[in-house]
């Protein structure tokens, strides 16, 4: 308990009190003493009181502070489970990637904060670039509708290309799963050269596209749309963007494929 609290001003206090009774016993009243008028008086021993008082708070003290301890190691336990259910609700089931609610709960905050700093020319904290991108599989239905076990050829098509997105970026970016056969992924880029921001999208499709390929034993396409948040006064108009641009390439290409 900290000195400057309730109880630590009364641990001193009575600590004081019992201390200074204990060792000027002569302050201490005995049976028999005259009051200033003369009159006689039974009065008790002080001292001994003082030390029993002293003695009984001292002691609910310490259950206090015992209970106060209890409480702490709770709030803990508390704390590390509220952990441990974040990162089950962060972490998509299926793919094992970063799940929806972790995007829209810490990469759009991490987007709006971005753009705030840009604004305001305070970028120190961040990378020079984040570039949002929006993945979708192409074909996901035509590999469902030609196997037998649809739900189970689906899913290992979404964990191929999830691992294939996964092993094409770094540590430090983030993917997420965004839904169905959707994918999100946040590029913190430490330059804004705009040769490089528009190459390293289609650097990353391309090994990610080899990787889940790799990973599936057969071909594997998505379609991919990105933006430059820097470009966008909002994450949710970023977010709308690159979904834009995704959609509008993969009509292009079921086009072209027809």
């Amino acid at each position: 308990i900290g000195a400057n609290s309730e109880t630590g001003q009364y641990s001193y206090i009575l600590w004081f009190c019992q201390g200074f009774f204990m060792t000027n016993p002569e302050h201490s009243l005995e049976p028999g003493h005259k009051l200033v008028d003369g009159s006689d008086t039974t009065i008790v021993d002080l001292s001994t009181e003082a030390r029993v008082a002293a003695n009984g708070l001292l002691a609910i003290i310490g259950r206090l502070e015992a209970e106060n301890a209890d409480l702490r190691e709770a709030n803990a336990r508390l704390t590390e489970e509220k952990g441990q259910l974040e990162q089950i609700a962060w972490t998509d089931s299926l793919t094992g990637v970063k799940s929806r609610r972790y995007f829209d709960e810490k990469c759009m905050n991490e987007i709006e904060r971005f753009i705030a700093a840009r604004e305001q020319g305070e970028l120190r904290a961040f990378p020079k670039s984040i570039l949002l991108c929006f993945a979708d599989i192409d074909g996901l239905k035509k590999v469902n509708d030609e196997h037998q076990d649809k739900h189970a050829a689906g899913d290992q098509l979404i964990r191929a290309v999830a691992d294939g997105l996964r092993l094409a970026i770094r540590p430090s970016d983030t993917i997420c799963r965004y839904g169905g056969d959707e994918f999100v992924f946040m590029l913190r880029v430490a330059t804004d050269d705009p040769d490089v921001l528009r190459k390293l999208p289609s650097l990353v499709h391309q090994r990610a596209v080899a990787k889940a390929t790799s990973l599936y034993g057969e071909p594997i396409t998505f379609s991919l749309g990105f933006v430059d948040v820097s470009d966008y006064s909002s994450a949710q108009e970023a977010m709308q963007a690159a979904d834009t641009e995704m959609y509008h390439l993969k009509v292009a290409r079921n086009s072209f494929d027809k």
